[in-house]
């Protein structure tokens, strides 16, 4: 059974400039704003909806679990915002340099795949909804893309999205 890790990495929480950081980090009119961006990755969960039921998938949303390293996933999968690309960049190279198969998705990678391409093994540009599945059947044939691109970007009808893993969350305070 293949071992597969969904992780959505830390980003940058604050601002670069000290008042504004202290601001949106201390003022308690910003707690309610912060629990509000406290959610999962919808995209990350649908991604395991869409993943063969003979895998076994974990969840890590590293703003509330750590990544064990020294865990031997067969592939790992990041989704990330731009905030939240330079970690990303740095989990993938950790689970590289163990001989472990990464690939990145999300807005990033869609909007900018030249940034993330020579961190990853592979980059999903576009949904995930159309791009996932073709690409786990070229992981499970060893005949990986560098790149997977939706043909027809910004067709993609929301309503057909599969619902998301929510089980896969259920010991998260969200």
């Amino acid at each position: 059974m293949p071992k597969l890790a969904l992780i959505s990495p830390k980003g940058v929480d604050y601002a670069n400039d000290k008042k504004l950081a202290s601001f949106l980090k201390d003022d308690p009119r910003m707690k309610n704003i912060q629990r509000m961006w406290s959610s999962p990755n919808l995209g990350l969960l649908v991604l395991a909806t869409l993943t063969p039921s003979n895998w076994e998938i974990f969840y890590i949303d590293e703003y509330h679990r750590e990544i064990d390293f020294d865990v031997e996933y067969d592939l790992v999968g990041i989704s990330c915002m731009t905030q939240q690309v330079e970690r990303g960049c740095e989990i993938s190279r950790q689970f590289r340099s163990r001989g472990i198969t990464t690939v990145i998705g999300g807005i990033h990678a869609t909007v900018f795949p030249e940034d993330v391409q020579d961190e990853f093994d592979s980059v999903i540009i576009g949904e995930g909804e159309l791009l996932w599945p073709q690409f786990i059947k070229d992981w499970e044939n060893k005949s990986l893309k560098k790149h997977y691109r939706e043909e027809n970007a910004g067709c993609y009808d929301i309503t057909e999205s599969p619902i998301p893993r929510y089980d896969l969350i259920q010991d998260y305070p969200y």
